[in-house]
């Protein structure tokens, strides 16, 4: 009947209204004095850049610089949620993990990340440590697989058994993403726990569902952070922020030396078998104790032991250390004024002007 119908209509579900943030991207054109057209989204997304540059922690304090990390990634069907982030969880969460990989390795040259996936209550190591982003990402997109539940209990031991071979002066971490409300573990998971608190691994969890006890007590136990994503801009600044290295745990241990090595890049007319993939190379990188090959830079030598980097590698880790300072904003700028980083005329209508609070 009529009536019958009106009332499947209203009972029919509907979108939620923070689905609908950007579907009419045309209704905030604008036009500058030079006739180019601007967004409001991109006014939008720039003031969001500024938002985040002013929280970043400029504060110099020790930071573990060799990081080994392993993401675990929830690969169960709470991924096919389609009612939150749009498209799906699914597209956000890989396409998200794809750019913090990109960062990752970007902002930590010296460091080594490891994939670990968790689905029908069981998980599996997808990389091990190493420092290729391209590898991982591509090993995620073909071993991709949706089913079942997770089990955080399971993953966290595949990650603690991975993380305590490494070497003693580097940062344990573990980052999970999570979308499921629930968890399937074999056994006590505070025993987990507690294994990973005595050999200071930092657990952090970034969520795409709602907030969970047992995640907060997991960071909680590991110093590490739990974030519950509000949306797709959220999770993605969340996940993000873990790019930069946290705070070194071990406040009272006291500085010391770390052997490195510093492998030349060879190219040789016959074959070789490369120490980490075993496969036959004609180039790599060979280990200045052992003599043994590799294919990347860097890693820890598998015969020797010795943590392998370049010299630009190690370089670029320094800017941790010593992070910029928080530029101020200009209220008055002269109409001659040039920029000093791409010597063009100041423009504040559109992008603002900011200026370093030492030099001015």
């Amino acid at each position: 009947s009529k009536v019958g119908m009106d009332v499947d209509e209203e009972d029919a579900p509907r979108d939620y209204a923070w689905t609908k943030e950007y579907e009419r991207t045309w209704a905030g054109l604008e036009e500058d004095e030079q006739g180019v057209l601007k967004t409001a989204l991109f006014e939008k997304q720039n003031q969001e850049k500024r938002s985040d540059r002013m929280l970043t922690d400029t504060r110099i304090v020790r930071r573990g610089m060799h990081r080994h990390l392993y993401l675990i990634i929830d690969t169960s069907s709470a991924l096919e949620e389609e009612s939150d982030f749009k498209p799906s969880r699914l597209v956000v969460t890989i396409n998200t993990v794809e750019s913090f990989i990109h960062e990752y390795f970007d902002q930590n040259p010296i460091a080594q990340l490891g994939i670990i996936s968790t689905r029908d209550s069981v998980a599996e190591k997808l990389t091990e440590l190493a420092g290729n982003p391209q590898t991982h990402i591509r090993t995620l997109k073909e071993s991709l697989t949706i089913a079942g539940v997770p089990s955080l209990q399971n993953s966290l031991e595949v990650a603690y058994e991975s993380l305590t071979h490494t070497s003693k002066h580097g940062s344990k971490e573990v980052l999970i993403v999570y979308s499921a409300l629930c968890t399937n573990d074999p056994g006590d998971i505070n025993i987990t726990i507690k294994k990973l608190e005595l050999a200071a691994i930092r657990v952090s969890i970034v969520s795409s569902s709602a907030e969970l006890h047992i995640c907060k007590t997991i960071t909680r136990q590991t110093k590490g952070s739990y974030v519950v994503a509000l949306n797709q801009v959220h999770f993605k600044q969340a996940l993000l922020s873990h790019c930069t290295p946290p705070p070194s745990s071990h406040s009272n241990s006291r500085p010391s030396l770390v052997r490195m090595g510093f492998p030349q890049y060879i190219e040789d007319e016959h074959y070789f078998v490369c120490v980490c993939h075993k496969q036959l190379k004609k180039e790599g990188y060979e280990c200045p104790r052992c003599l043994v090959r590799f294919c990347e830079l860097p890693c820890d030598c598998r015969v020797c032991n010795l943590t392998l980097v370049s010299s630009a590698h190690l370089a670029r880790s320094y800017h941790h250390l010593f992070p910029v300072p928080r530029f101020v904003a200009k209220e008055e700028v002269r109409s001659e004024e040039v920029c000093y980083g791409c010597k063009g005329v100041m423009q504040t209508k559109f992008n603002g002007v900011f200026g370093c609070p030492k030099c001015k």
